[in-house]
């Protein structure tokens, strides 16, 4: 009996002996194939599905659970597309966003600066998820004070709003302002109230001047010129924060207190 691997074997010995012929192995190679694919799809439909059930969680607060699905969708990408492929990259921004959001920050800056750079490198700096993922890292590298590394992110993704939303959108004005605040938190006080008072111009148009946002802007920059000895500008600002919060929330609320106490150390070093 020939050998399987016999070169006068005229054809291909099937895996129970019998000689196959090529049309028969062709055939059945097809079929494996197209029960392979099929079951890729399978598979990246139920990572696809387990991605949107994360996100209906994480719209609805239900954070462990869209975590725990996050994850394993993080997975199944993986697997099935690759690290670096757009869509497991969105899943990792996803699943850094509910770290940060139950204050997982160490977990939540290594998926953020994964994504980002994941970003950059399909997209460029310039795209809109891109410089989205540098601003939310910059929010994880704040709240663990790590003041030097987040007035890097949120400048770089100043530019980025600028240039695609404009210099008076609401996402840029917030943005501005949260630079003032690591400004402000580095004691660089003369670039804080620069940001503070740009905030504050583009707030007064919208939402408005009374708005609450706007009032909490104006008293952030009236401490500005505080320590600045800016002392006649900073009464003007905490007067009309105070004016503002009495207005909306009474004059008990603990932030018109605030406010009030620090307008009356205003006129004491008056």
């Amino acid at each position: 009996m020939p050998d399987m691997n016999d070169a006068e074997s005229p054809h291909p010995v099937d895996v129970d002996g019998a000689q196959a012929s090529p049309g028969g192995v062709v055939a059945r190679n097809e079929r494996a194939l197209t029960e392979d694919q099929a079951l890729e799809r399978d598979a990246m439909l139920t990572h696809k599905a387990a991605y949107n059930l994360g996100r209906e969680y994480h719209d609805q607060g239900k954070l462990s659970e869209a975590e725990e699905l996050y994850d394993r969708a993080l997975v199944g990408y993986e697997k099935e597309r690759g690290a670096d492929n757009l869509d497991t990259l969105r899943v990792v921004y996803d699943l850094g966003w509910v770290y940060h959001d139950q204050g997982k920050l160490s977990e939540a800056e290594e998926l953020y600066d994964r994504a980002r750079a994941g970003f950059e490198t399909k997209w460029g700096v310039n795209n809109v998820l891109t410089f989205t993922t540098v601003r939310r890292l910059g929010e994880v590298y704040y709240t663990q004070d790590k003041l030097v590394e987040a007035g890097k992110m949120f400048e770089r993704a100043l530019v980025g709003y600028e240039k695609k939303f404009g210099a008076d959108d609401l996402m840029t004005l917030a943005l501005v302002y949260d630079l003032g605040q690591v400004y402000y938190a580095r004691g660089e006080l003369v670039e804080a109230g620069k940001m503070f008072e740009r905030a504050l111009v583009g707030y007064e148009k919208e939402p408005g001047a009374d708005d609450l946002v706007t009032l909490g802007v104006a008293y952030n920059l009236g401490q500005v010129y505080y320590f600045r000895g800016k002392l006649a500008e900073a009464g003007r600002m905490f007067e009309r924060a105070l004016v503002g919060y009495e207005k909306e929330r009474g004059a008990d609320d603990l932030e018109a207190l605030a406010v009030a106490r620090d307008l009356g150390q205003v006129y004491h070093d008056q």
